[in-house]
């Protein structure tokens, strides 16, 4: 029987444990959060030979001063101040003007007249290899592209300033600022398929952004990469890196220019900061709110990496792929992909001799497995329902989609740490209450089985990401293993919880930073992804979760769901749209030139101020199926009918044969037009053959029925005033339908129409610029 001097020293120990184990938890989570971060950026002052992101950010004030997409007037500007930067610099410079097309898909076709900046920095190397520095000087129509990409630009801009301070390079360095990447990297493939630089490409680095702030993560890499993450962990200072992130962008359907050197095989690295993605091809895109830090650590990555390819012998690159992660931004760990397979497998076999070691000394019973094991399920289970429960709620069906797509981005921050807070209460309930059926040995070797066979999925379907799965749970198998080789008179107490603080630091550190990565890449939309991954952390962490919360498990927990809940009340309720977090709104003026009709669409499915004004009538919820530019969902009412001009076709060449007729013409857009479309309805057995002289969509020999389930559809971005040449050809004598639509930027002009302008807290849809559309149908 405890005497109360015994029970009061037991008391004191357990708060003692708990408040240890808290502290461990907040530094470790700190600490790891270091990865989520950007160094402090260097001054205007800094020496010459430096990369200063001071000085860069003095370009990107100029480059992202208003939107400039393709073919603008400010587009133009922008390259004119390119131009005359890197001649001040003393590079070779010229402008490549092509007309390029790109198969986009099996039926679509998407081109333009593109002009790219090419600069280069001639080596003391003759004839070998060149490093190409690539980024983008367009931005979107309905931002002024700060981060994407005058930041990649302003990186290219002072890194070739800091190279010009240093003694020359043996290598040639390109600097390859291209155009018309949003639309559909045109820029990039005009540069590799006409300009005679390409061809002595031996390494690309990338530079890109998706965000505002945050690190510059090596996100992706090409080619046989081992030589470049060499170069990499041994050159850049702060590294963030990871295989994973390479492995899952290479499997999704998002590209950058680097896509198109990946295609061609050449090595390469691709960098980008995401943090701050609600300002993502939006006005919020601004150099007043641009991280100077993010440019900073994107500049020293180019400068560095400049140096070391721009000297290095980029003529035959080794074979092989790495794995490779970097570790609170200090180092670069790597190794070959062939050892991803055996170390999962390693880490595997580590845990089963713990089990089994555990069970022979009597530390682990079977049944304690069972309860860690389905304790982390539950866990999981319940984390994923609360998400969707939090979303439904905040953003479902009964909120407008406006505000729900405004809650989801503009408030995501706030929303994740509330559902954090409100995920690790309830993990933390679930292996307590566990805690009361097994020891804690056993209950931690059940969660361990889910991270064992995760490891061999991973290992089998994703191996150079399957490190984040690996090598925490080797770490932690090893803990296991000590932990149940203590005697059995001993335990589980302060030394004990110090080694599994100890065997769990690398999963903290590994797990912590990709959930914030996901985070800031996918927002709110992968919440429940992000919280069944951090219930498999807190699965890892169970013995500290049952030692932080024995004597005070409802405080503990009750206190942490019940902040969460108030931060997710203040994120959804607490806050309107301002100039800072605006409400995204487009008005479009859609004329259909063949029914006589025109209607006016705002993309904001709530009415507010300043959209107001565009209906004259009560609007409907709906879809302008007559517009094939135009698809998504959004408030329409009938406008009057202006008379505006519509693209028009000179057919310059006609030629049939017994089976096929061929069509030259040309495609005139009217005046002042940011892009025009033209399609031809799937079904008809049709095929374009050539853009402005270059083949396209050639499609395979097959049937004419296997043909013509193809189509055609072309969108050609910012079109000469003299019109694009097509040559299609068709296998029918019937008249075919063509279908064009003329875009270009701002609102129409109508008879007593006055537009009030936008207030500071409606900004355009992201991609969806104000615009005046044009349908007219020809037969062919």
């Amino acid at each position: 029987m405890r005497t109360p001097i015994l029970a009061r020293f037991a008391s004191t120990r357990a708060f003692c444990s708990s408040a240890a184990v808290l502290l461990f938890l907040v530094a470790a989570t700190a600490l790891a959060t270091r990865e989520l971060r950007a160094p402090a950026p260097l001054p205007a002052s800094a020496p010459a030979e430096a990369f200063s992101a001071e000085r860069a950010l003095a370009d990107v004030r100029v480059l992202a001063a208003h939107p400039h997409p393709p073919g603008s007037e400010e587009h133009a500007r922008v390259r004119a101040y390119l131009v005359e930067r890197l001649r001040e610099l003393g590079l070779e410079v010229e402008v490549q003007e092509a007309s390029v097309a790109v198969q986009a898909s099996p039926r679509r076709v998407l081109a333009g007249l593109v002009r790219n900046v090419v600069a280069r920095r001639a080596g003391t190397r003759s004839g070998g290899q060149a490093l190409a520095l690539v980024a983008h000087y367009d931005s979107v129509p309905t931002g002024p592209g700060a981060a994407d990409d005058a930041s990649g630009v302003a990186v290219l801009l002072e890194t070739a300033r800091a190279l010009a301070a240093s003694p020359p390079l043996p290598n040639d360095v390109l600097f390859v600022v291209t155009d018309a990447e949003e639309a559909g990297l045109l820029g990039a493939c005009a540069f590799l398929r006409d300009h005679p630089l390409a061809a002595r490409v031996g390494a690309v680095v990338n530079f890109e952004a998706r965000g505002q702030r945050g690190p510059a993560i090596m996100f992706e890499t090409s080619g046989a990469d081992a030589a470049l993450i060499e170069a990499l962990a041994a050159v850049v200072p702060e590294p963030v890196a990871s295989s994973l992130a390479s492995a899952i962008y290479g499997a999704m359907p998002n590209s950058t220019d680097l896509f198109v050197f990946k295609e061609q095989g050449i090595p390469g690295l691709n960098f980008a900061f995401i943090g701050g993605v609600s300002a993502y091809h939006t006005m919020l895109d601004r150099p007043d709110l641009l991280d100077p830090g993010s440019v900073q650590h994107a500049g020293t990555a180019a400068l560095a990496l400049a140096r070391r390819l721009g000297a290095a012998d980029l003529l035959e690159p080794p074979p092989g792929r790495s794995v490779y992660f970097s570790v609170l931004r200090a180092f670069v760990v790597r190794y070959s992909a062939a050892l991803a397979r055996p170390c999962c497998v390693l880490s595997v076999l580590a845990l089963l001799v713990a089990l089994v070691a555990g069970v022979r000394r009597q530390w682990i019973a079977w049944r304690a497995v069972l309860a860690g094991f389905l304790a982390t399920f539950v866990a999981a289970a319940l984390a994923v329902l609360l998400t969707f429960l939090v979303r439904e709620i905040f953003c479902g069906a009964g909120a407008p989609a406006g505000r729900a797509r405004w809650i989801l981005f503009d408030r995501g921050d706030q929303l994740a740490q509330g559902l954090a807070l409100l995920v690790v209460s309830l993990a933390a309930l679930v292996f307590a209450r566990a805690r009361g059926l097994a020891k804690i040995e056993g209950l931690w070797c059940g969660a361990l089985l889910w991270w064992a066979a995760l490891a061999l999925a991973g290992g089998v379907l994703l191996p150079e990401g399957a490190y984040v799965l690996s090598w925490p749970l080797f770490f932690a198998a090893a803990g296991l293993g000590l932990l149940v080789a203590r005697p059995r008179q001993r335990a589980f107490g302060l030394a004990q919880g110090a080694l599994v603080c100890l065997a769990v630091l690398p999963g903290i550190v590994l797990v912590v930073p990709l959930l914030g990565q996901v985070h800031q890449a996918l927002t709110l939309e992968a919440a429940w992804l992000l919280a069944a991954v951090a219930v498999l952390l807190l699965g890892l962490l169970a013995p500290l979760l049952v030692l932080m919360t024995t004597p005070w498990r409802w405080p503990l927990c009750g206190g942490a769901a019940l902040a969460g809940f108030m931060i997710l009340l203040g994120a959804a309720f607490g806050a309107d749209v301002d100039a800072r977090h605006p409400r995204r709104d487009s008005a479009l003026y859609c004329l259909d030139a063949d029914a006589g009709r025109a209607y006016f669409a705002t993309l904001d499915q709530e009415l507010n101020d300043w959209s107001v004004q565009f209906h004259a009538t009560e609007p409907r919820l709906s879809t302008i199926q007559a517009l094939p530019l135009f698809c998504a969902e959004c408030l329409v009412s009938e406008a009057p009918v202006a008379t505006l001009p519509a693209a028009l076709f000179d057919l310059e060449e006609l030629e049939e044969t017994p089976d096929e007729r061929f069509c030259v013409l040309r495609l005139l857009p009217p005046s002042g037009t940011q892009s025009v479309f033209f399609s031809i309805a799937p079904g008809v057995p049709a095929r374009l053959l050539e853009v402005d002289g270059r083949e396209v969509l050639r499609a395979p020999a097959g049937a004419p029925g296997e043909e013509s389930a193809l189509g055609v559809a072309l969108l050609f971005v910012a079109p000469p005033a003299a019109g694009v040449l097509l040559k299609l050809s068709f296998r029918t004598k019937e008249p075919v339908d063509v279908v064009t639509v003329a875009t270009s930027d701002g609102l129409p002009e109508l008879p007593g129409a006055e537009w009030t302008p936008r207030p500071e807290d409606v900004v355009p849809f992201p991609n969806v610029p104000d615009s005046v559309q044009v349908k007219r149908t020809f037969q062919l």
